[in-house]
């Protein structure tokens, strides 16, 4: 018999948000919006405004990562990214109740273009005992304790200190010779930190300890600590989006320079192909929104834009 192929993810890529704002004041029988649906719409129309206008937030994504092969203590990293879901449209109730009731899709494309991409899910203890996330870990510590070792070593290698981190590449054979020998000259290059025989040293090791934390936060457990060995985590299909200098230069993020976001990941009227809304009259208040502000009309009255319900989802 010929196989037939079941499609089992969505076209599209979408950014929820709403469950740590809006739901919680919304369900919280002590809050004075307790089940005020008026305040629900009124909240999700102005969160989607702000989205629109001002992008997407890019938080700091914890990466929980064993520090020793066997387990034990975990070392908490932070690096910021916006988080997708890549599950089918029809399935978007349940995950809309965990993580908020406004959708922002986007094609694959999109996220790749920003270095995005599916996070990894590996086993940890939470599904089997010691598993792959568990044996990951260590290795993530060690390049950056690496890293770090090297800072150190190649700045106090000379006895006089070094504006701003410049250092002399000539000065310090061995230096030179492991950029050689690790293949860095292409990373160097690329990332423009070698001016004639001058090397911004600081600056080449943030960017590799950047380049490994936007590889540890695409690790991912199956799991979360509430669902041991059920896999839910799992069945998100999440992509990611890290925040990277490229893509701040490119005009793509927009640093903050605060905690909470860290960056805002912008987006065009051309690239928005989906916004989910939590009801019919939700939307309705959005359009009315839009027919008023031509920032906000822009986007949804683009031709590529489709603006279903959470409920009308489950029919796609």
């Amino acid at each position: 018999m010929p196989s037939i192929a079941i499609n089992v993810r969505s076209d599209f890529i979408v950014h929820w948000t709403g469950a740590k704002s809006i739901e919680k004041e919304y369900g919280d029988p002590e809050s004075e919006n307790h089940k005020n649906d008026q305040f629900r719409r009124d909240e999700y129309v102005k969160r989607m405004s702000s989205m629109l206008t001002n992008g997407m937030w890019m938080n700091d994504q914890i990466v929980e990562l064993n520090i020793t092969d066997k387990g034990g203590d975990f070392g908490t990293l932070k690096w910021p990214a916006t988080c997708f879901t890549e599950i089918r449209l029809s399935r978007t109730h349940s995950h809309a109740e965990r993580y908020g009731f406004l959708g922002f899709g986007f094609s694959r494309e999109f996220a790749l273009k920003r270095f995005g991409a599916p996070v990894l899910y590996v086993p940890g203890s939470q599904e089997w005992g010691l598993g792959a996330l568990d044996i990951i870990g260590p290795n993530f510590h060690r390049l950056l304790a690496l890293s770090s070792f090297l800072e150190k070593q190649t700045l106090n290698t000379q006895s006089m200190p070094f504006p701003h981190g410049m250092i002399s590449v000539r000065n310090f054979p061995d230096f030179t010779n492991f950029i050689n020998a690790s293949g860095l000259q292409a990373f160097i290059a690329n990332s423009n930190l070698q001016n004639n025989s001058e090397l911004n040293a600081h600056q080449l090791f943030y960017l590799l300890r950047s380049s490994i934390m936007t590889c540890a936060i695409f690790v991912k457990r199956m799991s979360d600590d509430n669902c041991t060995r059920s896999f839910e985590l799992l069945d998100e299909a999440e992509w990611r989006i890290p925040y990277t200098d490229n893509m701040v230069e490119k005009g793509k993020i927009l640093p903050t320079n605060k905690e909470k976001p860290r960056g805002k990941m912008l987006f065009t009227a051309d690239e928005l192909r989906v916004i989910i809304f939590p009801d019919d009259d939700t939307r309705n208040m959005a359009y009315r929104v839009a027919d008023k502000d031509p920032d906000i009309s822009k986007y949804l009255h683009s031709p590529h834009l489709i603006t279903p319900t959470v409920r009308e989802c489950m029919h796609f």
